[in-house]
């Protein structure tokens, strides 16, 4: 697993599923999304904003925003204890792009929002090197001409060139081999959830009050009673150790 330049050790990796890529939940968290949560017990998976709730449910094609369904073109699925996500919804709803490598079963994610630096390697045969170091054993012989994503220089006055290639491989590289640089303009993807008014903010005084509700029922919305005047109906989860 690639993230950008970095080479990952995540617990649990990316998976491929009817040939679509799912990046765990952890991941997810920890480099994207950090308001994602994921309940286990329940498989249910949440992702806040500032003005909207999404909930899905492992192994369903429908998903709510605000309590309104949408649909989904693949499925959230856990394999243990951890949730999986599909990369058409990931992609669509974050700044992010994910590929994989056959080659070398690399997942490879970039953040699209940023710009991203290109260049081409110019002589007969540029190696590829694990280290910045000429006698670094080499990983690839790249052709004349091979596109690579351009990170940072390294070695003595920058000799090197830390690159990644178009199949995920990432190493090191002679500085004076690349030419024909370029940047390919970061961009942000449009908001895919269904089309929602921000909500006005409550003018005066709101009145909440917390539902005494066990943790069984709070699922249930007809378990729950309304009043007018109020404005905030809060749940409380409770429950009773037999053995205290």
């Amino acid at each position: 697993l690639i993230l950008e330049g970095e080479t990952m050790r995540p617990d649990n990796y990316p998976v491929i599923k009817n040939d679509e890529i799912y990046l765990p939940v952890d991941f997810i968290k920890d480099h994207v999304d950090k308001y994602i949560f994921w309940d286990a017990k329940t498989g249910k998976l949440t992702i806040t904003t500032e003005y909207r709730v999404l909930r899905m449910k492992t192994d369903e094609l429908t998903g709510y925003v605000n309590e309104n369904p949408f649909s989904l073109n693949l499925a959230v699925y856990d394999i243990g204890d951890t949730a999986y996500m599909p990369k058409v919804f990931l992609e669509e709803l974050y700044n992010i792009s994910i590929s994989h490598s056959e080659d070398y079963n690399i997942v490879y994610v970039d953040y699209i929002d940023k710009d991203m630096e290109l260049a081409k390697t110019q002589p007969k045969n540029t190696y590829l090197r694990y280290e910045p170091d000429k006698k670094s054993p080499s990983i690839e012989k790249l052709p004349a001409g091979t596109e690579v994503s351009v990170y940072e220089t390294a070695g003595d006055a920058g000799e090197f060139t830390k690159v990644r290639t178009e199949k995920g491989l990432i190493g090191y590289v002679s500085t004076k081999s690349l030419d024909g640089y370029s940047t390919q303009p970061g961009y942000s993807k449009e908001d895919i959830v269904p089309d929602l008014k921000e909500p006005k903010p409550i003018e005066g005084k709101i009145n909440l009050v917390w539902d005494q509700l066990n943790a069984n029922e709070n699922d249930s919305e007809s378990s729950r009673t309304y009043h007018n005047g109020l404005d905030v109906l809060s749940p409380t989860w409770f429950k009773f150790d037999r053995e205290s």
